[in-house]
């Protein structure tokens, strides 16, 4: 019963290794498997929900016919393969996956569904600011109260992207980022483990500017355990560990 999104990311982690054909087999008995214990109801569901992350998981690439086939056809029923395949009518529907509306409806009429659509907490992360800009600030924040299941470095890049913006946005994420890195710290600590016993060496040079945001939400959980933080780029230098500890500490980081 798993979403189709945990499908996928177990399909993209498969090897392909030395033996593309087992891979394919792995990946052919998932799919079947899941589609078998989801039943038709709930597909039918994640066609609407979900219909990006379904439709990469059951239309692939067949050499023999040199085509994209839905697969496996044997064991999905039509009429959810039909829901899968036709253009929706936004007006004759409960639901609608978001991505589907950001890709088929401008944003000024997007006011129009917006009670239909099913957020993924991902997709209400991506695009944070425009639905800020179009719905308002109180509707993400309201949105965000009830996503779950996120990585901190997932607020924290989303918080940037929003911080100059939208300031309730950014407020909110930032209370989700300290509240999972918090969580996350919990877990971390167990009976036995020594305390400020890691020398943290960080990457900060021109390289990593995509990524940098996101490489620090993702240590500053082990804040706590630095003894000493190093940050390289064409020299080291030595920086406090305790800025690890909040966001603006973190922003001053990588200013």
């Amino acid at each position: 019963t798993f979403p189709p999104s945990q499908i996928l990311k177990l399909r993209s982690i498969i090897p392909t290794g030395q033996n593309p054909l087992g891979s394919k087999n792995a990946v052919r008995r998932v799919i079947t498997e899941w589609v078998k214990e989801v039943g038709k109801e709930r597909l039918l569901y994640y066609a609407m929900s979900h219909r990006g992350q379904l439709r990469k998981l059951l239309f692939v690439w067949s050499n023999s016919l040199k085509k994209y086939v839905w697969y496996p056809l044997t064991t999905v029923d039509k009429e959810v393969l039909d829901v899968l395949m036709k253009p929706i009518d936004l007006d004759k529907v409960d639901m609608v996956d978001f991505n589907y509306l950001v890709s088929t409806v401008p944003k000024k009429e997007w006011h129009k569904y917006i009670d239909k659509v099913h957020f993924t907490p991902y997709a209400l992360l991506s695009y944070a600011k425009s639905l800020a800009g179009v719905l308002g600030e109180d509707f993400v924040v309201d949105k965000l109260t009830t996503a779950k299941y996120l990585t901190s470095d997932k607020y924290f890049t989303a918080m940037i992207a929003v911080k100059g913006s939208y300031p309730k946005v950014a407020e909110k994420l930032k209370e989700l980022y300290v509240k999972t890195v918090t969580d996350s710290y919990k877990n971390l600590v167990m009976p036995g483990l020594q305390l400020n016993k890691i020398v943290l060496v960080l990457d900060v040079s021109g390289s990593m500017e995509g990524v940098k945001y996101k490489v620090m939400a993702m240590v500053s959980p082990f804040a706590p355990l630095v003894k000493d933080l190093i940050l390289f780029s064409d020299n080291y230098y030595h920086e406090d560990p305790k800025k690890l500890l909040s966001v603006d500490g973190i922003m001053q980081l990588l200013n």
